[in-house]
């Protein structure tokens, strides 16, 4: 795996990551709109939208999409044909419309799609390009939570994607130090 960008900082350590075997589990721990603000200025929807393009993979394939095509049932609008609309004795105007009930809701059908669904196995690891999922604690009620170490593997991770520049990368990591500096880590 080529990383997209290389930070050289001297606060900040080559090869490895800055908590590397430092215990950070206890505190801080940080939201999705905290280290959306925080750590790259950004919001919290942002931060969302990378975890549904399945964006937030460490060491992976940054053209990987780690997700894999499946089939399932959805639902589709039943389509109003000429020959329908003619044996229903519908409006001309109602040909290539989704057909209506008397209620005026669309009239559906099951149908099978094709859907992309993620790619990875029990454990965060793409089963294609073999990249780590990062980021992925959450708490009792299903909120997602982020220790230091996340928040540092969580800007590797966006920046071997090309989701941040090199100056973003090393200001997150600038913010990490200083966080870890605070709480008597490092």
């Amino acid at each position: 795996m080529t990383v997209a960008h290389v930070v050289t900082d001297p606060a900040i350590p080559a090869g490895r990551f800055i908590l590397e075997g430092v215990n950070v589990e206890k505190a801080p721990l940080f939201s999705v709109s905290e280290l959306a603000k925080v750590f790259f200025g950004r919001s919290s929807y942002w931060v969302r939208w990378l975890e549904e393009q399945h964006a937030i993979v460490l060491d992976g394939d940054p053209q990987c999409s780690h997700t894999k095509t499946a089939k399932e049932m959805r639902p589709h609008p039943i389509i109003v044909t000429e020959a329908m609309q003619k044996r229903r004795k519908l409006p001309a105007d109602t040909v290539g419309k989704p057909l209506l009930d008397k209620d005026g809701n669309k009239v559906t059908e099951e149908k099978m799609t094709d859907v992309q669904v993620p790619y990875f196995d029990t454990k965060g690891k793409c089963k294609r390009c073999k990249g780590q999922k990062v980021g992925e604690r959450r708490t009792a009620s299903g909120a997602r939570t982020y220790s230091l170490a996340d928040v540092e593997q969580v800007a590797h991770a966006l920046a071997q994607a090309g989701k941040i520049t090199g100056t973003q990368l090393r200001h997150a990591l600038g913010v990490v130090d200083l966080e870890a500096r605070i709480w008597e880590y490092i």
